[in-house]
């Protein structure tokens, strides 16, 4: 196996540090330019022969290219240390910049051929995630519980002397690469898979997400199948025509009957281009269900609503089985036949090959064989779940606009159909969303349900429905909420806690764990009946199961982070922060500020906290928590759930 080395540069105008990591035995080095020390011999030799694993975060965009530079012209070996931090430190303010005119200089940097192989971790977020959720490596650290937050000590720009040196390669050596070592070990299961994308398809796609693993391996197929160029075919790009829906949707017909719906069709059958529309179903008992429909998706209107199950009712919650990629196969939604074919032979080796060995291991109880199978199942499942985007990506080669709608306007027109057979029913629909809604259902009226309404819908459609019995779902939105059943429960939004957990694309990791304290005081009152105040008065022995294992509170669920940009001063107890800082409301903490041009503005107003960058073991009752904070706010949801319990009707 080849060495791993975690690797991240800092780049200031008369100091150059690169420090290196290797994650299997821990070991540090580092190469230092500055008037104290000049490796840059050493730097250049150690780049030319090393030719094992690099892993960054966003490396390729930054740290690569700075080296890159300074590897390409050997200013490590022919100019003084002088100047090679100085042109070093300009290269890298043309990066930072995001300057279209710098694009000509920087290419050639960002296409150097390494004889090491890039892992760029921060690229596995696809760019719509990362800018959405602002992705850094201190946010990270935080959400992974890293017991030091700290951003760069001094300014970039600064002239740094031999104290402040050293204070910077602690920073680099001890915490971004400590933060670093602890991502890669968390997204190790995310590098394997790439691996095998690797050997399988011969694609470097070490330094990928996985909508572009997808796009490649369609396009290798692509271009196998057709004679066509690579370069060229990635190249291609498509102008969005005037979409017709009437014309886009001939041939298919969800055959309403309800009034309401017939009136919906027609109105999306005369759309131009897109569709939008929110409206009200009722059944006969004046059961109603606020629904909005469009190109952008389909979802119910659900707000602070608590559902429950009885002797005499269930919820159930009924999903698409592999809606988008079956819809996709259905309807023949790309653009090129070729591409198709290559999707349907995926989702049929998924189903032949990988599915029935996993069930072999897992009988055989082969952790080798468990993990192997695991692994090219959840690659074969991206690449069918990843083009459903794609279709809508005007930069892709695989963007068909005509598809992407036709898909998402089916896939809602057969949640109505389903909403609609219901309410012939008197089932009440309390909810949809995507790809399934969840229903109320008699229980003397759960065969018929299961035997012969669904089974005619999926005759209708063409699809498998899957299904699961709630006991309990509690809305504060349908963004957000919860489900209680004999299995695991199901969050989103302000219900979750643990975000890792919450997400279902890799990688997971990127999600809020502000104050998780509420959301998990949420789930033990909605799931079992402890209130709040039973949590916050037992906080050293409390122990409970979130999340799939029985576990005690941390003084990090009481905690939250912000960060600030760089136009705003940010003041705690009358001294200056760092801009991003992880804090919990306190009895005895102060006021946090962001300030600029003289206003300072309250961080969490009307609460004073205490500045947590660094972690103390203690127990979470030395701490001094504020508990009038997380109560108010988790009494305040149960209130307003509990006052709108619906009660089902007999």
């Amino acid at each position: 196996m080849k060495q791993k080395l975690l690797i991240d540069i800092e780049c200031y105008p008369e100091f150059f540090f690169l420090g290196c990591m290797d994650f299997k035995t821990k070991v540090k080095f580092s190469f230092e330019i500055s008037e104290s020390i000049d490796q840059r011999k050493e730097l250049y030799q150690f780049l030319k022969s090393y030719s094992g694993f690099w892993v960054s975060f966003n490396g390729i965009h930054y740290d690569d290219v700075v080296l890159a530079f300074g590897q390409s012209n050997n200013w490590w070996i022919k100019e003084n240390w002088y100047t090679a931090c100085t042109y070093l430190k300009e290269m890298s303010d043309k990066i930072i910049s995001d300057d279209d005119s710098n694009w000509e200089t920087l290419k050639k940097y960002k296409w150097f051929k390494w004889g090491f192989t890039r892992i760029d971790l921060f690229l596995y977020w696809s760019k719509k995630l990362r800018l959405s959720k602002k992705i850094s490596l201190k946010s990270l650290g935080i959400q992974m519980g890293y017991p030091v937050v700290q951003e760069l000590p001094y300014a970039p720009h600064l002239i740094l002397n031999e104290e402040q040196r050293e204070d910077i390669k602690i920073y680099n050596l001890e915490h971004d690469l400590g933060i670093l070592n602890l991502l890669t070990d968390k997204m190790n299961g995310e590098i394997e898979i790439r691996q095998t994308i690797v050997k399988k398809y011969k694609i470097d796609a070490w330094s990928m997400d996985m909508p572009k693993v997808a796009s490649e391996i369609l396009l290798q197929s692509y271009c196998k199948k057709t004679g066509n160029d690579l370069s060229e075919t990635r190249k291609l790009r498509f102008d969005r025509p005037t979409i017709h829906i009437g014309k886009l949707l001939e041939g298919f017909n969800p055959k309403f009957e309800t009034p309401k719906l017939q009136e919906i069709w027609k109105n999306l059958l005369n759309a131009i281009d897109s569709f939008d529309e929110t409206f009200v179903l009722f059944n006969s008992l004046d059961q109603g269900v606020r629904i909005s429909v469009g190109d952008g998706g389909i979802h119910s209107i659900n707000n602070n609503e608590l559902y429950c199950s009885t002797d005499t009712h269930s919820i159930i919650t009924s999903d698409v089985a592999s809606m988008y990629p079956s819809l996709i196969i259905k309807h023949e939604l790309f653009r090129f036949s070729e591409v198709l074919d290559e999707y349907k032979s995926i989702k049929n080796l998924r189903l032949t090959e990988t599915k029935p060995n996993l069930g072999i291991a897992k009988k055989n109880n082969d952790q080798v064989e468990i993990k192997k199978w695991k692994i090219i199942d959840t690659l074969y499942k991206f690449i069918l779940n990843g083009p459903s985007g794609l279709l809508d990506m005007s930069h892709s080669w695989l963007y068909y606009p005509e598809g992407a709608l036709k898909l998402r306007l089916i896939g809602q027109l057969t949640l109505l159909k389903l909403t609609e057979k219901c309410m012939q029913q008197n089932y009440r629909v309390v909810s949809l969303n995507t790809d399934g809604i969840e229903v109320i259902i008699p229980n003397d009226k759960l065969d018929y349900y299961y035997n012969v309404l669904i089974p005619e819908l999926e005759q209708q459609f063409n699809l498998i429905f899957e299904h699961e019995k709630y006991e309990k779902i509690i809305y504060q939105n349908v963004n957000s909420y919860i489900t209680i059943s004999t299995g695991k429960s199901k969050k989103k939004g302000a219900f979750v806690t643990n975000p890792e957990k919450a997400v279902t694309t890799p990688p997971a990791l990127g999600g809020s764990v502000d104050f998780l304290i509420i959301p998990k005081m949420l789930q033990c009152y909605f799931e079992k009946g402890i209130k709040p105040e039973f949590i916050l008065n037992n906080l050293d022995t409390f122990e409970y199961n979130w999340d799939g294992e029985v576990e005690k509170l941390h003084i990090y669920d009481f905690c939250a982070s912000q960060k600030c940009d760089r136009s705003y001063q940010v003041e705690w107890n009358l001294q200056k922060q760092q801009r991003l800082n992880r804090y919990f409301v306190s009895k005895s903490g102060a006021y946090l500020y962001k300030c600029k041009n003289g206003k300072k503005t309250h961080m969490m107003k009307g609460w004073g906290v205490q500045i947590y960058n660094k972690y103390e073991e203690k127990k979470l009752s030395e701490y001094l928590i504020d508990k009038r904070f997380y109560l108010s706010s988790a009494n305040k949801s149960i209130s307003h759930l509990d006052g709108n319990q619906t009660q089902i009707q007999n």
